[in-house]
């Protein structure tokens, strides 16, 4: 799922590698590729996660690649399912000196709070826009935006490439209700994203003034506005997740196989800037990697599905209840009036 070290070169300030060619096209360019239905979105999106979150928590624990997005993955189709490949690696940091304050570092601080925020902001999670504008030192007031950073980079990416790949590859005129709305957010989402994602560009290509360029983002409060498209994204998958788990539990079969546990696992990939304990291992037990292809057809839940609609089912008796007693407490209500 990775290319492998050829050979590599220290020149003054640059690291250069030498690395194996994947086979592939980036999957950018899949989405240009004609029309696909519903069931091929919803296997897509599924097989990437499934593919690569074996890969990125094996190598997490020697590296966090720090630019995980559409153009860096490489999707090869197969006769069962595509195959997925991630590349470049120019951005990426030792995963042990990362969070490790060490003194060889400037000031002694971890690599983390100096050096600059890499990647493609349109895969950013909100830590990443708080750390662009303000620095290391906002980042710290805040205990979980400064974790999310820290931890969270690589699974913010994977997860955001893979609603676009459902997004993307969904038909215009898809039928399901809450498909429909995760496409119209991810729009939104993606035009704001790709909107500071061209100012960004634009001061690095002509040699703008970045001081300037951060202090317009912070007097726009574009990491708000970000975290607010981030929640809507989450609420929609979140929506998503209860009708196909609805589905699942009476035995309907519109939704396509597996959406529900793609789901489950983005909810524990894409954060919004809010408290969040998932790792790569909560997102592999989610997906349910067992290696099986995602062929779409009318099967039971996955093992690892179980235990998440068992809750779900439970969950939804339990607010039945409660709505049972509010309305029986009402009820009583005048009578307790009378009684005075």
């Amino acid at each position: 799922r990775i290319p492998s070290l050829v050979s590599s070169e220290v020149a003054g300030q640059r690291v250069r590698l030498a690395m194996s060619r994947l086979p592939g096209i980036t999957l950018d360019h899949l989405f240009a590729q004609g029309e696909f239905s519903t069931e091929e979105a919803v296997a897509a999106a599924r097989a990437l996660v499934q593919q690569l979150a074996p890969t990125m928590a094996a190598i997490s624990k020697v590296t966090y690649h720090r630019d995980v997005n559409a153009h860096n993955i490489l999707v090869q189709e197969g006769p069962a399912a595509p195959s997925f490949g991630l590349v470049d690696f120019g951005l990426a940091v030792d995963a042990s000196g990362w969070c490790d304050p060490s003194p060889s570092n400037p000031g002694g601080k971890s690599e983390w709070e100096f050096l600059d925020v890499g990647g493609d902001c349109r895969y950013w999670p909100v830590s990443a826009w708080r750390q662009f504008e303000a620095g290391c030192r906002a980042l710290v007031q805040e205990d979980f935006l400064c974790v999310e950073y820290q931890t969270h980079l690589d699974l913010q990416g994977l997860g955001l490439t893979a609603v676009q790949v459902l997004s993307s590859m969904l038909p215009g005129d898809v039928k399901v209700p809450e498909l429909k709305r995760l496409q119209e957010l991810w729009q939104l989402y993606w035009e704001d994203a790709s909107c500071y994602w061209a100012s960004l560009l634009d001061t690095f290509r002509h040699g703008g003034d970045w001081t300037t360029l951060k202090q317009d983002f912070v007097a726009r409060k574009v990491y708000r506005i970000m975290a607010d498209r981030l929640r809507g994204l989450r609420g929609a998958l979140s929506d998503a997740l209860e009708a196909a788990a609805a589905a699942n539990l009476s035995g309907e079969d519109s939704w396509p196989a597996g959406s529900a546990s793609l789901f489950w696992a983005l909810l524990a990939m894409i954060s919004c800037g809010e408290r969040m304990d998932s790792n790569w291992q909560e997102v592999c037990s989610r997906i349910s990697c067992r290696g099986q292809p995602p062929v779409a057809s009318s099967r039971p839940p996955a093992t690892s599905e179980v235990p998440m609609l068992g809750y779900l089912s439970k969950l939804r008796d339990l607010t039945a209840k409660v709505h049972e007693l509010s309305l029986d407490f009402d009820r009583l209500l005048p009578a307790m009036g009378e009684a005075r």
